[in-house]
């Protein structure tokens, strides 16, 4: 369900940038709508956090939703939907590593299989994609979204030993906002800039399915 949604989003977020929304102002918009989506959800069972944790929230936060999502949006401004989704196939991989060094999870041979079947997948795209399927696309787009999958890859892994004290919940809610806080520097110009009056019923559907589908739902699935 949840890379179904990402394969939505690759679509209707190409579609609103920079048009209807910039790409930092949209991150900022998402993570204030699906943040305080997170706090209203904290707040019907509420859970105390160890300070000694704060640090790697912290680092969640940083990676999985500042870093991960300004890169994603700048990087699929910049490039084709096709070439992103096809990086993104680098997640995995990344994860599969960083969880042997960081977690020392076992890489075993069935999950180097599956990791190498999927990049197989993925070359295959690369190679038998049609003439201007990748129009658009830039090299530095590409590199933003290379970043982005790295980034969401330590996120996955940091986020791990978290998951065995508090609930998915609590943990997001935390990761949000101060997620926000770092990322309202960016964002803050291109948010105020949009003009919300002008906006069409099909952009605001476009962006409520952005926060609550791609962001607050995925997430919290996801995690």
């Amino acid at each position: 369900m949840v890379n179904f949604i990402y394969g939505v989003n690759y679509v209707v977020a190409k579609g609103l940038m920079p048009a209807v929304i910039g790409p930092s102002g949209f991150i900022l918009l998402r993570v204030l709508g699906a943040g305080a989506l997170f706090w209203l959800l904290r707040a019907c069972r509420p859970e105390p956090v160890a300070p000694s944790d704060m640090g790697r929230l912290l680092l969640c936060a940083l990676t999985g939703v500042a870093l991960n999502q300004l890169m994603f949006f700048h990087g699929l401004m910049r490039t084709s939907p096709l070439n992103a989704s096809i990086i993104m196939v680098a997640t995995p991989i990344l994860v599969l590593v960083l969880a042997g060094v960081l977690l020392k999870e076992r890489i075993t041979w069935t999950k180097m299989i599956g990791v190498l079947l999927g990049a197989a997948g993925a070359l295959v795209l690369v190679l038998a994609k049609p003439a201007g399927a990748g129009t658009g696309a830039t090299a530095f787009g590409d590199l933003f979204i290379l970043v982005n999958a790295s980034s969401y890859g330590l996120f996955l892994v940091l986020v791990k030993p978290l998951m065995r004290k508090y609930r998915a919940v609590t943990i997001m809610a935390w990761c949000f906002l101060f997620g926000l806080l770092m990322v309202l520097p960016f964002g803050w110009q291109e948010f105020g800039a949009v003009r919300w009056a002008a906006l069409t019923p099909v952009h605001l559907w476009a962006l409520g399915f952005v926060v609550v589908m791609v962001t607050f739902v995925s997430y919290l699935m996801n995690t």
